[in-house]
């Protein structure tokens, strides 16, 4: 049994994960409350279809393991199979089918026993080593040729319908218990020469087992799908083989299938009865669509309404503001207009301590303001803009203020009414350009700053 699990069962498990999983991916994602009328449409068709009787056929490859196995040591041998199945469909979740199918398998060797010297006597027995005047064979040397009849019933669970999103989808992936009888007639053959070794009568034993299988509904009627079962067989070994080293004794399947569904009057009315509640549905969720929609609008409408007055109201109370502020500045203006050092900024070029022609025409002004009041002092000060290391702008603003200073020096005005500062990088600036300045201010209204 080892072997097989550690080479083959999770070959199984991936062959039924991939056939759960088909519908899953496939299966378009529905949002909302409402989908369109031909959306409900074909789901009503398809709700159609699940009841009723049905019948169809099956077929694929099995696979047996018993005493032997069909991936034996020299090769994988692949079987046969057809089934005629029938069954009855209650609903979406629940039906109950009967099968009826024919096979054939062939097994060798495990890999694992290949070279450990089994050998098989004339009388059936097993044996480690050849026995002394009885005829027999290697088990290495040995193939088995099983021809299988089976009879079972399933009863399938379709997962989806469980799923409210796929509860009406095309696709249907049925997990199904099953039970029954299998008769199974072994012939046990050399590899070689095909040489008849050992002939079992065929004998009917009981078996029980699982089936996973995925379908789409191509019509109404008409289903295709995919399945993989595992089916267990209580009894003797299927290969006619003594059991002695090996506990499995199983059939492995998976192939094709497809179904036809009858239908009934009782199906066709209970579908037409289900067009008229999907209709009267659809018409209540559109009406509240519009009811809804229309309260939105009328909700937004009125929001709007709202924001443009707030936005008025706060227009006309900036515009005032600024009035009364103009009026003001005006006033103060007038106040210090008779007495007051203009303030005359000057530029810089970038990275530049001096001071242009058109910059030095600008402190003239501020020359002949000094001149006529004498008692007046003044502070330059100094700016940069934000780039480059703060250590450097501070120097390079205290550089360009004693530049200002030394040209009004030229102009005639004692050094000692003029205090110069550094002030560094000016991060208020609208731009670089206006932060690279000087500034001269009178002394008292540096105090007041």
């Amino acid at each position: 049994m080892k072997c097989f699990r550690k080479n083959h069962m999770m070959t199984l498990l991936m062959v039924v994960t991939m056939i759960i999983s088909l519908p899953l991916s496939a299966s378009p994602t529905r949002t909302g409350d409402m989908s369109t009328s031909s959306e409900k449409q074909e789901t009503a068709v398809q709700s159609h279809r699940f009841t009723g009787w049905y019948a169809g056929v099956q077929g694929g490859i099995p696979f047996g393991y018993s005493s032997f196995s069909s991936f034996a040591a020299d090769k994988t041998y692949l079987g046969f199979s057809a089934t005629l199945l029938g069954g009855y469909r209650w609903s979406n979740l629940l039906s109950l089918e009967l099968q009826a199918g024919y096979g054939r398998i062939t097994m060798g060797q495990l890999e694992c026993c290949a070279n450990k010297g089994y050998w098989l006597g004339e009388d059936g027995g097993p044996y480690i080593t050849p026995i002394l005047g009885m005829n027999g064979w290697h088990e290495s040397n040995l193939k088995s040729e099983v021809s299988l009849l089976s009879g079972l019933l399933e009863l399938n669970v379709n997962v989806l319908s469980l799923l409210p999103s796929l509860r009406e989808s095309r696709w249907r992936v049925e997990l199904s218990p099953r039970a029954g009888i299998i008769g199974t007639e072994a012939k046990v053959k050399t590899i070689g020469s095909g040489e008849e070794a050992m002939k079992g009568d065929r004998q009917w034993q009981w078996a029980a087992g699982g089936q996973a299988h995925v379908s789409y509904a191509l019509t109404p009627r008409l289903d295709v799908g995919l399945y993989s079962n595992l089916t267990y067989i209580f009894g003797d070994q299927i290969d006619g083989l003594p059991k002695r080293r090996h506990e499995g004794n199983h059939l492995w399947e998976s192939g094709l299938r497809l179904s036809w569904s009858f239908g009934s009057d009782r199906a066709k009315a209970a579908y037409e009865a289900e067009q008229e509640v999907l209709a009267a549905e659809q018409a209540r969720l559109e009406r509240e669509r519009r009811e809804a929609e229309a309260l939105e609008l009328a909700r937004q409408q009125e929001e709007a309404a709202r924001l443009a007055r707030l936005e008025a109201e706060r227009e006309a109370a900036a515009k005032a503001k600024a009035e009364a502020q103009r009026l003001e500045a005006e006033r103060q203006a007038a106040l210090a207009a008779a007495d007051t050092l203009p303030v005359t900024p000057v530029y810089f070029a970038f990275n530049s301590k001096s001071l242009s022609r058109r910059e030095r025409v600008k402190l003239q002004s501020v020359a002949d303001f000094l001149q006529k009041h004498p008692d007046v002092k003044v502070v330059v000060h100094g700016w940069c803009d934000a780039y480059g290391a703060k250590s450097v702008n501070r120097r390079i603003s205290r550089q360009r203020a004693q530049n200002v200073r030394m040209h009004l020096m030229r102009l005639g005005i004692a050094r000692e009414r003029i205090a110069v500062r550094g002030r560094g990088s000016d991060y208020r600036a609208a731009t670089a350009a206006l932060a690279r300045r000087a500034v001269t201010i009178e002394t008292r209204k540096e105090a007041q700053r």
